[in-house]
């Protein structure tokens, strides 16, 4: 008895139900599937930064075509992103992806690439890895130059190429006839494309540009090495943006003392009139911290310009006093006289901290042009700049305030760079600044006080004594 046929709608529901696991299974299938049998899969090198995207695009570029002008076919770009979509993206800073692209992908090798841009030096990694291997059987590493890139990847290029063919061979048909038979030529090698061995970068600087003497030029010549790597190894000084940080300290004209008396005359009433006013403001001898920032241009090996911003900490003194005295009351001739415990009485401050602002254009010149530790001497125009005093209101007198400045004067100096790497020096340095400007005490009035105080006086000089560490930006 045959059986009956379920109703339609019961059917249908079945086979909704069915759908979802099929088509899963479909869609897996199909992006399981492997790409075509390609001898290498070349995975997007990656950038150590962000800035290195383009130089990183260029170098996997390179390293396709070097495989493919080697004979080697290559599962790359957009082909590969076609069969495994973004996992072939950064690999080199993903443990897992080259042990994920197996399955994936048809080839026996997989390269993953890493790029750092270091200026002059590009830093190239490249890991071959082999089907069935847990880790990269193979790493290449070198820092090249510029110029130099495409013959590393080449040759990472000529280790992976396969065995070539055996040699011509030749058959001797007949007396006189000779017929040649050669290895086939691999279909899969653009023969009518050279191979490119530069990355598409700005060329390197002849050595006439760098306008060296004559004996560190015949030095490069003697050491067979390329120019950028001898560049580097000799330290030369090439043209560069530079930021340098000092710290140290500072001896000399420094701390400042301001002396303010103030003589008052009683006038009926109670109210005060002034007399006359003494003032004395200086520089003096003094020692403290100092730390700096320079920022300059190194134009060649042997001279630099710079801006020098400076902060100096040193001390303020101030003392302060005023008389009283009576307009005429001298019985005998009439004259003025001076009344005994009146006016404020002389206050010797306690000294307060202060800070200066230097700013000095400078240049500096070097003899050495090649090796780690460069002399050199320094020349600038210094820039002082002091903020004003605040004195005190006394119980008879109102002082003045002592006014703020610019003091000025050349800077002469000394020092020593110890390049430890073609980027990163250190710094000794010890300049010596003679103040021109405010020189020596600014003294006024005074003429008609009973007393003035003891004048100190500075010594119009004052020197650093520096030590920092400097970054070139080339």
């Amino acid at each position: 008895m045959p059986r009956p046929r379920p109703p339609i709608r019961r059917t249908i529901r079945r086979t909704i139900r069915r759908l979802p696991p099929l088509l899963a299974c479909i869609g897996g299938l199909a992006w399981a599937a492997p790409a075509a049998a390609a001898d290498v899969v070349v995975t997007d090198f990656t950038p150590a930064s962000f800035d290195e995207f383009a130089l990183a695009e260029d170098l996997g570029n390179l390293m396709v075509m070097a495989l493919q002008d080697a004979g080697l076919t290559v599962l790359a770009d957009e082909e590969l992103t076609s069969r495994v979509g973004t996992a072939a993206d950064t690999c080199a800073d993903e443990p897992a992806c080259p042990a994920n692209l197996w399955a994936r992908v048809d080839a026996p090798v997989i390269l993953v690439g890493r790029v750092e841009d270091e200026g002059s030096r590009i830093r190239i990694t490249v890991q071959v890895w082999q089907r069935g291997q847990d880790g990269p059987a193979y790493i290449y590493e070198d820092r090249v130059s510029r110029a130099a890139a495409g013959e590393f990847l080449l040759r990472i290029a000529e280790n992976l190429a396969p065995d070539e063919g055996p040699p011509p061979t030749v058959t001797t048909v007949s007396p006189g006839v000779v017929e040649e038979s050669y290895a086939p030529i691999n279909a899969d090698s653009p023969a009518d494309r050279p191979a490119v061995r530069e990355v598409p970068v700005e060329e390197d600087r002849p050595l006439s540009d760098y306008r060296l003497p004559l004996y560190v030029q015949q030095d490069f010549e003697r050491s067979g090495l390329p120019l950028e790597d001898w560049l580097d190894e000799a330290r030369i000084r090439t043209p560069a943006v530079f930021l340098e940080v000092h710290g140290g300290a500072v001896m000399g004209d420094l701390d400042r003392r301001y002396d303010v008396r103030v003589a008052l005359y009683d006038e009926a009433g109670g109210g005060y009139t002034e007399r006359d006013v003494y003032r004395y403001e200086t520089f003096l001898n003094g020692r403290g911290a100092t730390g700096a920032v320079v920022l300059g241009y190194q134009l060649t090996w042997w001279l630099d310009i710079g801006v020098l911003g400076s902060v100096q900490f040193g001390h303020k003194e101030l003392t302060t006093g005023s008389e009283v005295w009576c307009a005429g009351c001298n019985p005998s001739d009439g004259t003025d006289t001076l009344l005994d415990g009146a006016g404020d009485p002389e206050q010797v401050w306690d000294p307060v901290s202060a800070v200066l602002g230097v700013v000095e254009p400078r240049v500096r010149l070097y003899p050495l042009a090649k090796g780690p530790f460069k002399p050199y001497g320094l020349v600038g125009f210094n820039l002082r700049f002091y903020d004003a005093y605040t004195v005190p209101e006394g119980e008879f007198a109102t002082y003045p305030e002592a006014t703020g400045g610019v003091g000025f004067g050349p800077t002469l100096g000394g020092g020593l760079a110890i390049d430890a790497t073609e980027r990163v020096s250190g710094i000794i340095e010890v300049p010596w600044t003679y103040v021109v400007s405010p020189n020596g005490p600014q003294v006024s009035g005074g003429t008609k006080l009973e007393s003035v105080p003891a004048q100190f006086v500075g010594v119009n000089q004052y020197i650093c004594f520096k030590a920092g560490i400097g970054v070139a930006f080339r």
